[in-house]
């Protein structure tokens, strides 16, 4: 370390803050006294390692495209023989929507592209939320926001399906 380089930046934390923010403390507390770290080679700027990692990158982010173009479409007779709790997802001219039946056999239909970054959404039972498989954003099935990145609802949509579905 050289007399001129007393900056030091730890940034880019996002949803994984409270692990990420630790282990940089605990890197910049050693480097700052001038001690050897164990984290130094992992999250170093100037780390060398690219091949391993850029394996890993390419294995991600083809998953991640994946899931942004698959569909999970049904046919529109399928919303009838929705039972309560299930929900079921539909292309149509206008997009993909998800429509989810409750138990007071309602329908609520909203648009299934996640307003982070425009991946498909679908459907967890277990937790009766619509979930993003690229980057973990959870809506509720009237389409507010659980939990983000995403901080826009979705968008609730009128029938444009079927006339007399409701």
């Amino acid at each position: 370390m050289q007399k001129d380089d007393q900056i030091f930046v730890a940034t880019g934390f996002k949803k994984w803050g409270m692990t990420t923010a630790t282990m940089a403390a605990l890197l910049l507390k050693d480097l700052i006294l001038e001690r050897e770290s164990p984290y130094t080679l992992l999250f170093h700027p100037k780390r060398q390692r690219v091949v391993p990692q850029l394996k890993n990158l390419i294995r991600y982010n083809a998953k991640t495209a994946f899931e942004l173009i698959k569909g999970k479409l049904k046919s529109v007779d399928e919303i009838g023989r929705l039972l309560p709790g299930e929900a079921i997802t539909v292309k149509t001219e206008d997009g993909k929507y998800g429509i989810y039946k409750d138990n007071q056999n309602e329908l609520w239909m909203v648009d299934i592209t996640c307003p982070h970054l425009g991946c498909e959404l679908s459907f967890n039972r277990a937790e009766q939320t619509w979930d993003c498989p690229c980057h973990g954003s959870r809506f509720k099935v009237t389409g507010e926001v659980v939990s983000g990145p995403a901080h826009c609802s979705l968008k609730p949509t009128k029938n444009h399906i079927h006339p007399n579905l409701f």
